[in-house]
């Protein structure tokens, strides 16, 4: 028996005449080739009418009068915007409210916008009344020593190391009586030079946070010894008030993005939640959040309350530990972050291995970070008779 393919054809713009099954009207009428469209909201578009672009960081087609250019790439509308003062297209996260109350970039922010360094209060530069301290009138009398939440200055003190590899900590205190009696104590061993104290909603009245200029590991731990040398829990607390934390910043032009995705994955492999809380001091929760990652999620992710906080433009932010004044438990934080950074390096070990406690805990050598393998050790990661 001879069957015969009844298949409606119709005539495509090429002149061809197919099958309708593999042709498609778009929105203007016209017939295409079915690959050569892409359907969105229910009509199709040609793909080189001009209409149309891809948006990587959503892995989907949009109309372009929806999407918006940042760079020299297509963003969705609802997560760009455009700098009233420069017109450039900018990501959400790039996004500053100016004295006006407007959207603008960062750039045009630092160049054109001053904020009080004790209130926050933000003023057009050339309006600006501040004083040559950075306060407003209201808070030029007395000066304060901690500055608003906001403040960034930290990120311009100048740096010893002179590698592009840098490091910024930041470390959540409370005084036992008030965050300028906490602030006065803390300045007598870390000076203005080295770091910032600011302010931060999450902790008590009495609380400070000290935020150091990026340098390497090696001058946070003997900066922050003259402070560990005095006994701090005297006059300030961080592990026993419970509302206290501890992040690292890394520099971001130091680390490829492969690497950056390892370090994402190792952090929020549920297989090593028990390791990585450990060595944390403290369990996820809504500040660090933990999720199973993969190395392309670096891409697309957009909280920066996780483990490892990506969306920073210069820096990746390690933020799972839990604040503390033991020398040893603050060495064996940075030591963990230098150590992550070294063990995930480019073409050091197969990414299987890289994001694997168990051969971080192999291969972590004992001499390069005393602190954190002493602590491997006594919480039974690193075998006793290994470990010599």
């Amino acid at each position: 028996m001879t069957t015969t393919n009844t298949e409606a054809e119709v005539l495509c713009e090429d002149g061809e005449t197919r099958p309708l099954s593999v042709c498609v009207q778009d929105h203007a009428g016209r017939w295409h080739d079915s690959d050569e469209c892409v359907g969105i909201d229910g009509s199709y578009y040609n793909f080189n009418d001009g209409l149309i672009c891809y948006v990587e960081s959503r892995d989907e087609w949009f109309l372009r009068e929806d999407c918006m250019r940042v760079g020299s790439n297509w963003v969705h509308g609802n997560d760009a915007f455009q700098c009233h003062m420069c017109n450039r297209g900018c990501h959400d996260d790039d996004s500053y409210t100016d004295p006006d109350g407007g959207d603008i970039c960062e750039r045009c922010y630092e160049y054109n916008v001053c904020s009080c360094s004790n209130c926050g209060d933000r003023q057009w530069c050339d309006e600006s009344n501040l004083d040559e301290d950075g306060y407003c009138t209201d808070c030029a009398e007395p000066p304060s020593l901690i500055s608003g939440y906001s403040d960034r200055s930290a990120n311009r003190l100048k740096s010893e190391t002179k590698d592009k590899l840098r490091f910024g900590v930041e470390l959540e205190v409370e005084g036992y009586e008030s965050d300028e009696q906490a602030a006065e104590y803390i300045r007598q061993h870390l000076p203005a030079t080295y770091c910032t104290l600011k302010r931060d909603g999450s902790l008590g009245e009495a609380g400070v946070e000290i935020v150091t200029r990026p340098d390497s590991i090696a001058v946070h731990k003997r900066m922050f010894g003259a402070l560990f040398a005095d006994s701090p829990g005297k006059a300030l607390s961080s592990w026993a008030n419970g509302r206290c934390g501890m992040h690292v910043h890394i520099s971001k032009d130091a680390l490829s993005q492969l690497q950056i995705g390892k370090m994402l994955c190792f952090l929020n492999e549920p297989a090593a939640e028990n390791f990585i809380s450990k060595v944390a001091g403290r369990r996820p929760c809504s500040w660090c959040k933990v999720h199973k990652k993969k190395l392309t999620d670096v891409r697309k992710e957009h909280d920066r309350y996780t483990a490892l906080n990506v969306t920073n433009r210069h820096t990746v932010e390690v933020r799972i530990f839990k604040g503390t004044l033991a020398e040893s438990g603050f060495m064996k934080n940075l030591e963990f972050v230098q150590a992550l950074v070294e063990f995930t390096a480019p073409a050091s070990r197969s990414i299987s291995q890289a994001t694997s406690h168990r051969a971080f805990c192999e291969w972590l050598p004992k001499k390069a970070y005393p602190h954190l393998h002493a602590f491997l050790v006594a919480k039974g990661f690193i075998r006793r008779r290994n470990a010599a």
